[in-house]
């Protein structure tokens, strides 16, 4: 089964697919080793947040993407939903943080 969905899946889902099976190595060898349940959660987290960074950047790197662009373009879209009630030190580089900070947490949830 896992080699048909090496021979079915795009190179974005192949990446992916290997990040979370670093994940699951990690986290089953935390049980293995009898960590507490606050330490394999903790430890899962970091691990998905880093795999999740890793994954961005590789996609970035792969398929070229202009992050800046996007990130304006995001704040635009936001300016005009709060109609311009953004707080002053909104910048882009916050923007960035946050959205990579909550996508990270609630993608470790699920």
């Amino acid at each position: 089964m896992f080699f048909v969905l090496f021979l079915t899946s795009s190179l974005p889902m192949m990446l992916f697919l290997m990040a979370e099976c670093v994940l699951g190595m990690i986290y089953g060898s935390g049980i293995k080793h009898k960590w507490t349940n606050r330490k394999l959660l903790l430890s899962a987290t970091i691990c998905g947040g880093i795999l999740e960074l890793a994954g961005l950047f590789t996609l970035i790197a792969l398929f070229q993407y202009d992050i800046q662009t996007e990130v304006t373009e995001m704040k635009g879209i936001l300016e005009t939903m709060l109609q311009g009630n953004l707080p002053p030190a909104f910048s882009n580089t916050h923007l960035l943080r946050n959205m990579t900070f909550f996508s990270t947490a609630l993608l470790g949830v699920m």
